[in-house]
């Protein structure tokens, strides 16, 4: 999208202005800020051709040309896009459905910078600020500074309001230990949070006492197959650590690699740190994790690289005040840990969450039954166990998420027979049959035989 948006740009800018240029020093002066800064520069571009520069900082995408301003003609525009993605129509309607966004972001702009919006394949918001030629290169750079600062802002408020992160806040009502003895088919994982609890009571009576208590915070490493209780307990464990004092608010930031790796070197940092930072006070919880090593050991750089390094220093230089805990299937979570020398040593703990068997699938069908107000009859059991024997148990079986798909199947089936049927009396509106069992066919083992469009601008907010 910024693609076929700049490109829209330079047509306008063609059609605007003459083939002008800013003088070569003030050019020259806001290249070297951003070099100096660390930003990713093109070594070569041509503003006489009216071909915006490209500079990545970051995680912005800022592109540098001649001014639009009438007021400021032979000076240097600067914008940055913020992407909203959201569906191409009216820029207007699009922006009205985020009213509180839009206050916000022209707030955010100080005199001197403005916002404009942009219709591509959904909206950008463009934020612009103009640089004049006499401009001193002290200038320059202060005015930079208070740039990139709100440039940042607003991309933080367009996060905020069209892509917020998945935060889980801990029941308070519940005692985290008792919840997860409730969990099904997790007696390891009951038993090391025992010990987790025990451990940092013991050091507060070794302290009482005068005798050496330390207690790190432990970083935690899941292995498991999907489906098998992975989050659900990472989420207990963050109340567990509220419970007891070790964390103020036990929330839990649910990540993935699109939340933490961005498309262009260095922007992967500051993208990483923003989650962290969501993360302070509680759990962050990266679930296939592995994918951050992709890459890992064929002599290439990744940007995977850059988002393991910034966690590790984040984990090193804030310690105490957030957990790590980090997930996957058993193998590739040894390859993960594996990319980094340093992995290993963060994490303190591997717990494996095995997969579930028939009679504990079973238990989980019936327990998500009771909670949705329906019953499952007696019969069904024999006929349960049945199809989940006979699923194949690959990497890709889905444990309780394959048993709650099961019971969906089977409120379908019922709805349609009570409908056909008829039915208005409570019993039958709760009661699962025998006959509302339909096995998802991808997870039956099979027998075999034999061998096996154009942007256009928008006015200033």
């Amino acid at each position: 999208m910024a693609f076929n948006f700049v490109h829209g740009f330079v047509e306008i800018w063609s059609a605007s202005v003459r083939f002008m240029t800013a003088p070569d020093s003030l050019q020259q002066n806001v290249i070297s800020w951003f070099k100096g800064v660390g930003a990713e520069v093109p070594d070569e571009q041509n503003l006489i051709e009216l071909e915006p520069i490209a500079i990545n900082y970051k995680d912005l995408e800022i592109y540098l040309g001649p001014s639009l301003s009438a007021d400021n003609q032979d000076g240097l525009e600067i914008g940055a896009i913020v992407g909203l993605n959201i569906a191409d129509s009216d820029e207007d309607s699009d922006l009205d459905e985020y009213p509180e966004l839009r206050d916000q972001l022209r707030n955010a702009c100080t005199p001197g910078i403005a916002i404009d919006v942009t219709v591509s394949e959904g909206v950008d918001i463009w934020v612009v600020m103009q640089l004049n030629v006499i401009s001193t290169p002290e200038e320059i750079s202060e005015s930079l500074v208070r740039y990139i600062d709100t440039a940042l802002q607003c991309r933080d408020l367009v996060e905020r309001a069209i892509n917020p992160p998945t935060i889980i806040e801990p029941d308070l009502n519940r005692s985290a230990i008792d919840e997860i003895r409730e969990l099904v088919g997790v007696d390891e994982i009951v038993r090391k949070v025992e010990e987790l609890k025990a451990s940092y009571e013991l050091s507060l009576l070794r302290r009482n006492e005068g005798l050496k208590a330390d207690f790190d915070i432990p970083h935690l490493v899941f292995t498991g197959n999907p489906g098998t209780g992975k989050t659900t307990v990472a989420n207990k464990i963050g109340l567990l650590f509220k419970e007891i004092g070790l964390l103020p608010s036990g929330h839990l930031v649910d990540a993935r690699r699109k939340d933490l790796v961005a498309s262009y070197v260095g922007q992967t940092a500051p993208k990483t740190e923003r989650v962290i930072a969501k993360a302070i006070g509680g759990i962050l919880f990266i679930d296939e994790a592995y994918s951050l090593a992709e890459g890992w050991g064929d002599g290439r750089q990744s940007f995977g690289d850059e988002c393991i390094t910034t966690l590790l220093t984040q984990m090193e230089n804030r310690k105490g005040e957030f957990v790590v805990i980090v997930a996957g299937y058993p193998e590739k979570m040894n390859y993960f840990l594996d990319s980094n020398p340093g992995l290993r040593s963060r994490f303190d703990q591997t717990w494996n969450f095995r997969d579930y068997s028939d009679d504990e699938l079973l238990q989980i069908l019936k327990i998500r039954a009771v909670k949705e107000d329906y019953v499952v009859s007696p019969e069904c059991d024999p006929v349960l166990l049945e199809m989940f024997s006979s699923m194949e148990r690959n990497s890709h079986f889905g444990n309780a998420r394959t048993a709650r798909n099961v019971l969906q199947a089977m409120r379908r089936k019922l709805a349609v027979r009570v409908v056909s049927k008829k039915l208005i009396d409570r019993e039958s509106l709760m009661t699962l049959l025998p006959e509302d069992i339909e096995p998802p066919v991808s997870l039956v083992k099979r027998r075999t035989i034999g061998f096996t469009g154009n942007p256009g601008m928008g006015g200033y907010l």
